[in-house]
């Protein structure tokens, strides 16, 4: 939708900022409805990880995203998913000891390709 003449006009943080209130009550009635009250933490490292998921993960890297969107188009803007699982995976390597076997590398490996498959493939019709 971004990459829209009519949505071009619009700006990204207003249309982000009421889709993900829109989604957070989704969310919240839904999950409400199925298990009930939310357990809230009080440790640190809790609060830390929501201001950093809500703020930083979410709404910047989802402006930041659109804006790479309307600059270079839907299809080339995909291609930045193929970062995606393994800048996660180096940083859950890095922060939380991951330790690779053969099979999460041979695993990430096939996911990236079908990924780069899809996205050439896509590509290529447009």
């Amino acid at each position: 939708m971004q990459a829209t003449k009519r949505l071009r006009t619009r700006p990204i943080e207003s249309m982000l900022a009421w889709g993900m209130l829109y989604g957070t009550v989704a969310n919240a009635l839904f999950a409400q409805t199925l298990h009930g009250a939310p357990v809230i933490e009080y440790r640190l490292g809790y609060w830390v990880g929501l201001v950093y998921l809500g703020l930083f993960a979410s709404a910047l890297a989802f402006t930041f995203y659109m804006g790479i969107i309307r600059a270079v188009g839907p299809g080339r803007a995909a291609y930045s998913s193929l970062l995606v699982p393994i800048i996660a995976m180096a940083l859950s390597t890095i922060f939380e000891d991951y330790h690779w076997s053969a099979t999460a590398v041979a695993g990430g490996l096939l996911a990236l390709l079908g990924l780069f498959i899809a996205l050439r493939s896509k590509r290529m019709q447009a």
